[in-house]
């Protein structure tokens, strides 16, 4: 059963056997061929010619270049690393992880912290409700 509906390969249609085998998502498959689909397109060539090398030039190119979002860029990531190490059975990590930015620090309103909240519902017009 073919996830996408264009001519396959048998390098395709080993990475959806291998897929299948992980029981993995029709829409994760979806991700995973389209990862695999964009790094051969960008290339011009068929990605298993390509090297570690060109693989982590591309997950740059999407961050940087093309400012995709992190969690974009590791859905990309995570589908080249199934493609490269369990269809094609490399070894080791032929995509490198991509950092997460750094969590921004959730900044509240003054008077939404716990110690200001009586300060908050003081303000409140409704005399019949209370809180807890």
């Amino acid at each position: 059963m073919s996830v996408l509906p264009t001519p396959t390969t048998p390098l395709r249609d080993q990475m959806i056997y291998a897929m299948q085998l992980h029981r993995l998502a029709p829409i994760t498959q979806r991700i995973y061929l389209q990862a695999v689909w964009g790094l051969a397109t960008f290339y011009r060539c068929r990605p298993d010619r390509l090297q570690p090398e060109h693989i982590r030039a591309y997950l740059h190119h999407l961050l940087v270049e093309r400012k995709l979002s992190w969690s974009t860029c590791n859905q990309v990531a995570a589908g080249l690393q199934f493609f490269y190490t369990k269809t094609l059975n490399w070894t080791g990590r032929p995509c490198s992880s991509i950092s997460r930015p750094a969590k921004i620090a959730n900044v509240y309103p003054r008077c939404l912290v716990w110690k200001n909240s009586s300060g908050c519902f003081a303000l409140c017009d409704v005399p019949n409700i209370a809180f807890c």
